[in-house]
This record gives structure tokens, C-alpha cells and sequence, in this order.
């Protein structure tokens, strides 16, 4: 057993770090609850949609919804329940103007499961100017090679097939310099842009390329669904070429799209290492005869394979079968951030204390050893959830976060991450308790992979989960390497016939997570089940422990 678990395994009976307070045994519940609400703008002025977040002192189960929210200065948009004890909501503020946004709770709308309703009201107000919003091309992260702004004027545009380009003002932003790209009407279907050709090669760093296949591209469409390809070849030798589609997803504002070249185009040359790619051409609106003219704008051409993803990895070394190691995480820093700025942490609940660890009977927490005193391979976090009585439904967890991912996942946009290549396995070590590894068929814990792609499915937002249950070798933290292929798609945002090969190559990994998950909470991937600990109990008096511990770097290769 390392020293982090048997730190945990010491903590499990001392009740390190547990849940908040709660009312004695025996003690009837009259105290009523409230509610605080905040929002996630941090400037004074909100420009776009603010997600409101209602927080309760203590479960209030179902009988909150969307419905006992007032909302004014802006429309009502996705109402999330986290959790017992906290929900979202998103709203619109007014287009094209500015004024202040008004959300109200009022008293009695909400109840704990004693029955107590809130008995004060709650208010809270958010400015916004939707009038002055600004989303450019520039993210403010292209500022060295490998990644093109096309700010550099010498840059030629070679236009064919009715296409032409040109350096242009930004349409959200008239100081940042962009790439036009416009397909005039009745251009030929294949009509594109060649750039970087006549020696402004310089932007097209080959190696990194041929290591992770994947690069980003900003756009700004004049509608969804128009395919945007990109075609990588060797100067002066057409015949050796690689290309890939994407479909754009919004209307006159900029994203960011993901190539990745390990799926070419249907029909066309497969990815060559041996290749120098050298030369970069853009088809919009591909495989279309506009009936007028057309005009996209493109910037930030980045190739991920150098950064270690959209959210600014680490990548280095080759691993097994020649893919580039691509370092989620290479350990855990203070302050709940990894040592690549992902946020992490731990989270619980079961049937006893309404899935959320909250205090007695039940008791949480977490530690771990952390940069600023060991190591990166040697640090590590863990997370506990103990039980007084068996529960019959039960969740614990670790999540980490992609590097500089600190927020979560959008509930609104597209979510940064680290966007694989041709990686095939996952590689972490893992320990857990001895009761729960001596649990028997319930000891195997789940990973989950969470992508950053958004997708919108009914009224709700959505992001693709990869999931794969994992049986231990050892209670002791142990290395883990996991192939990709044997994960399964366990939410597909309803995309058809979604691959989990299909799923990574459409989006970065936002967020993975290691699971506990028992009885009624259990999770069967491929017909295997997870688990957590409902049956061993330690120490006296008794309590019934599930712990995770996740060592040193998390990594893809």
C-alpha cells in the first residue's frame, strides 16, 4: 500500500476532513432551508449568456425547478439539478442592448425532506450589454509558431476553382487580422484557397504534425452546416496529399473547429508519416455551387500535436507503436490545480444522505501529496466516502480536469481539452482501500472520459462520455494501461452510429473521471458493472469505506 493510501486508510477512521454538521441522531428537523445565487460573469458586464447557480444549505430534492425562477431582462434557457443542493440555470440577456438581468426565488418555492419550505425569498442581478459583445478570431494564445494569426501581410492567397482570399480586419474585432476566404456564386464545387505557398512555409511544422495528425482552426461561417475541408500536401508534388472534413455549427460568429487526419476525407489518401507536408489549402462551403457570393473568415491554425491539445498540454516522448505521449496530467499541484493548471477533486453521495455527502451518517473528504513538497510522479490525490450502515446506492469520484481547464464543462460552447491523435491507450495508476478491494464482484471502479464537443439534444446541453469498468489487480496504487478501443460510448448526444475511435476524433478529452459507483448506482459498460464498497466495514464503531487514490501523471500515447 503507498504511503498516500495508507494516509487515506488513516483518515477513513479519524474522519479527516468530513462533511459539514448535521442535526444529532434522534433530533427533529424544524430549520428551513435557503438559497444563495450566484452567476459566472466575473466582470461587471455580462456580454453573452450568464449561468445562474442556486445553491441550498441542505437537500431539496425535486421540489425545485426552473418553474420557481422569475426571470427578468433576459429569456429563460437550460435549467440543470447538479445536485440535492445546487442547480443552474441559464439565461439569454436582451439582444442588442444593455440593461440588467433579474432572477427571483421567492419564498415557500422550495422544501427540505423534512418537509421545513424556504420561508426567505432570494434575488440576484447581473449587468449585461449585449450591444457591445466582442468575440474575435484571436483567443490571445496564438503567439508563437506552431500556430499561424495570419498577421503576417507577407502571406500569399492563391485562390482557384472561384475562390480568392486575402488578409482582412476581424468582423468582431477590426485590430486583429484574419484570413477572408470568399466562394463566389457559381464557384466550382472544390473552389479553395492555397496559403503559405511561395516560401511562407514556415508555419507548417511537419514533425509535430506527423506525430499527432490533429490541428485547430477558427472560423467564422455565414451559416451552420457548411463543410469546411483542409487539405495538407507536399509542394510541388499533388500526389502526396492528406485532407479532412468539418461542419460548421454557427452562424456569423467565430469557433473553433478540430482536423484530424488520422479520418481523411472518404475517398481520398490516408495520413503518410514519411510525407513533408508543406503546403495548406482551405475549401468552404466544400462540395457546394453558391448561388451568391459567400465570405468566411478563418484564424488560428494550430497543431495540437506541439501544445498536447486545445487546453495547452504537455507532449513529449514516444510511446509504444511510435504515437506521441500526450500528458494529460503529469501530477498534483496545491490548490486543487494539476501541475498543467486542470483543476481536480472529489465528489460523493448515496441513498443515505440523499447523493451528497453532507454529514452524518455519513463522512467525506479528501488529501493527498502535492508538487510543492514531492515530486510530480510522486504526488497524488485521494478521496474517501464512509457509511455508518450499509447504503444500497452508492457514488464516489475523482475528476481532473484537461490542462488550464479550471471551469468545468460549458453548459452553452465547445469545451477546451486535449485532443488525441493517434493515441491508443490510457495510462494512470490507481489504488483504493482494502475493504473495498476485498469486496469481491464490487470492487471494479469506472473510468469516464468526458469530451468537450457541446452538443444540444432536446432543450438540455450534452458532451460525449467514453466509459470502460476496470477490475483491480491490487489494492495498492498500480499502474493501469487501458486501450481506448475497449472503452464504450455510454452517452452519444445522439450523433448516429458514434465510434468511440468516431467520438475522439470529433472532440478533445475535457475531463476524466475515476468512479466508485455501487448497487443502485452502479454503471454497466460492455455488460460488466462498476462498484463500491456496501458490505466491508473497519474500525469502531463500524463504517463502511470506499476510497479512490489516482498517483502521478495521467497520460495517452
Amino acid at each position: 500500500m503507498s504511503a498516500l493510501s495508507t494516509l487515506a486508510a488513516a483518515c477513513l477512521l479519524a474522519a479527516c476532513g468530513g462533511g459539514d454538521a448535521s442535526p444529532p441522531a434522534g433530533a427533529t428537523d424544524t430549520t428551513p432551508p435557503t438559497v444563495a445565487i450566484t452567476d459566472n460573469v466575473a466582470a461587471a458586464s455580462a456580454s453573452g449568456d450568464v449561468t445562474f447557480t442556486f445553491t441550498f444549505s441542505e437537500g431539496v430534492g425535486s421540489t425545485f425547478s426552473a418553474n420557481d425562477i422569475s426571470v427578468a431582462g433576459g429569456t429563460k434557457g437550460t435549467f440543470t439539478v447538479v445536485s440535492p443542493t445546487s442547480a443552474t440555470l441559464v439565461v439569454t440577456p436582451t439582444a442588442n442592448t444593455a440593461g440588467t438581468i433579474t432572477v427571483d426565488v421567492a419564498a415557500g418555492a422550495f422544501a427540505d425532506a423534512a418537509g421545513n419550505a424556504g420561508t426567505v425569498a432570494a434575488t440576484a442581478s447581473q449587468a449585461y450589454n449585449t450591444a457591445s459583445a466582442v468575440v474575435s478570431g484571436s483567443t490571445g494564445t496564438c503567439t508563437a509558431a506552431p500556430c499561424n494569426d495570419f498577421g503576417n501581410a507577407a502571406i500569399v492567397y492563391a485562390g482557384f476553382g472561384g475562390a480568392s482570399g486575402s488578409q482582412a480586419d476581424d468582423p468582431a474585432l477590426s485590430t486583429n487580422k484574419v484570413f477572408k476566404f470568399v466562394k463566389a456564386a457559381g464557384a466550382e464545387i472544390w473552389g479553395g484557397v492555397t496559403v503559405f505557398s511561395n516560401g511562407q512555409n514556415v508555419a507548417i511544422p511537419t514533425a509535430d504534425l506527423s506525430a499527432g495528425k490533429t490541428v485547430t482552426l477558427r472560423v467564422y461561417s455565414p451559416a451552420a452546416g457548411k463543410t469546411i475541408k483542409l487539405k495538407f500536401e507536399t509542394l510541388g508534388d499533388p500526389t502526396r496529399s492528406v485532407e479532412t472534413d468539418v461542419v460548421t455549427t454557427l452562424a456569423n460568429a467565430w469557433e473553433t473547429l478540430t482536423f484530424n487526419f488520422s479520418n481523411p476525407s472518404a475517398g481520398t489518401a490516408a495520413f503518410n508519416a514519411a510525407y513533408t507536408y508543406n503546403m495548406v489549402s482551405v475549401f468552404a462551403d466544400y462540395g457546394v455551387v453558391p448561388g451568391a457570393d459567400e465570405t468566411f473568415y478563418i484564424d488560428e491554425l494550430t497543431y495540437t500535436a506541439a501544445s498536447g491539445g486545445a487546453g495547452g498540454g504537455v507532449g513529449g516522448g514516444v510511446g509504444g507503436g511510435g504515437a506521441t505521449v500526450l500528458t494529460f496530467s503529469s501530477g498534483f499541484a496545491a490548490g486543487g490545480r494539476t501541475v498543467q493548471g486542470g483543476a481536480f477533486g472529489g465528489y460523493s453521495g448515496s441513498n443515505l444522505d440523499n447523493f451528497n455527502c453532507d454529514g452524518q451518517p455519513q463522512n467525506c473528504g479528501s488529501g493527498g501529496s502535492f508538487t510543492d513538497t514531492v515530486a510530480a510522479a510522486a504526488s497524488g490525490f485521494y478521496y474517501y466516502y464512509q457509511t455508518s450502515t450499509p447504503a444500497t446506492a452508492l457514488y464516489a469520484g475523482i475528476f481532473v480536469q484537461a490542462p488550464g481547464l479550471t471551469t468545468g464543462l460549458s453548459p452553452t460552447a465547445d469545451t477546451a481539452g486535449l485532443q488525441l491523435g493517434n493515441q491508443t491507450t490510457m495510462s494512470f495508476k490507481f489504488g483504493q482501500n482494502p475493504e473495498w478491494f476485498n469486496s469481491g464482484a464490487t470492487n471494479k471502479f469506472l473510468v469516464m472520459l468526458t469530451l468537450g464537443k457541446f452538443y444540444t439534444v432536446g432543450s438540455g446541453p450534452c458532451n460525449i462520455k467514453l466509459a470502460k469498468v476496470v477490475t483491480p489487480t491490487a489494492s495498492a496504487s498500480t499502474s493501469y494501461t487501458l486501450n481506448l478501443s475497449e472503452f464504450a460510448v455510454t452517452q452519444n448526444c445522439a450523433v448516429p452510429n458514434l465510434t468511440v475511435a468516431g467520438a475522439l476524433a470529433l472532440s478533445p478529452v475535457s475531463q476524466i473521471d475515476f468512479q466508485g459507483d455501487g448497487g443502485g448506482s452502479a454503471i454497466t459498460v460492455n455488460g460488466v458493472a462498476s462498484g463500491a464498497n456496501l458490505s466491508v466495514s473497519t474500525g469502531t464503531p463500524a463504517v463502511y469505506p470506499t476510497t479512490l487514490v489516482v498517483d502521478g501523471g495521467i497520460t495517452f500515447q
